[in-house]
């Protein structure tokens, strides 16, 4: 029997692509370099990509609407080319309730949780249904998934903090998706059920009344069922 929890850490989070292709260099001058990446994934403005030599290219702008990133140079002698990969912020994972989860996401980031998002979080309990002994399935797993990044309560709208959370989550979803895909020891049975999340808080008839971890987070939350193949193991 294999636990849902290092199934899904270790098989689908770790394995999550978080890198990026250069398209096009559209402009430079002297402090900044304009391009075009194949895929934005997650990129927010005020995160970095990272170069083969671990140069941090800052992200300034993205324009959505032409494709185009605008990225702070990190040195004189640092340049970009056509078809380089770069890579982008790694999601940090977590299990749990809300509070040991809250907790483990402190434990990973020394209390600086900006640096720990975007957030992967697996809520548990998980339901499990088991297969019989002869089949080469282990088990499907009932999961309850958040992907979460920080917004601006204060002087953002709605708009504007779905495109600070929502939007990055939901292609952050996909390549959770994308993982399983690719996994031979994981396939989704069933998509369920999907919900976005302008602001990830408590809710009653009057709108949100406390955040549910101690931060301004917004994103996705997605309820997959996913089949776990049996391990192949000697016998001795």
């Amino acid at each position: 029997m294999q636990d849902i929890v290092q199934i899904v850490r270790d098989e689908i989070v770790a394995n999550i692509d978080n890198t990026v292709v250069v398209r096009q260099i559209v402009d430079n001058d002297e402090l900044t370099i304009t391009v075009v990446l194949c895929d934005y994934k997650w990129l927010k403005v005020g995160q970095s990509l990272t170069d083969e030599d671990l140069q941090l290219w800052n992200i300034q702008t993205i324009d959505y609407e032409n494709g185009q990133i605008r990225l702070l140079i990190p040195g004189e002698d640092s340049t970009l080319v056509k078809g380089q990969v770069l890579t982008i912020v790694q999601p940090t994972f977590v299990f749990g309730t809300v509070k040991t989860a809250e907790n483990e996401w402190k434990l990973k980031t020394g209390e600086n949780s900006i640096i720990g998002l975007p957030l992967i979080w697996l809520a548990g309990s998980v339901p499990e249904n088991e297969y019989g002994y002869d089949s080469s399935k282990d088990y499907d797993a009932s999961l309850r998934v958040f992907f979460l990044d920080n917004i601006d309560m204060v002087s953002s709208l709605d708009d504007e903090q779905r495109s600070q959370a929502v939007r990055p989550m939901l292609a952050l979803e996909k390549a959770f998706n994308d993982s399983v895909e690719n996994s031979y020891k994981v396939d989704r049975l069933r998509s369920g059920q999907r919900r976005t999340l302008s602001i990830f808080g408590n809710e009653d008839k009057d709108g949100i009344y406390e955040m549910i971890f101690d931060e301004e987070l917004g994103g996705v939350e997605a309820q997959p069922t996913l089949t776990i193949y049996k391990s192949v193991a000697c016998k001795c």
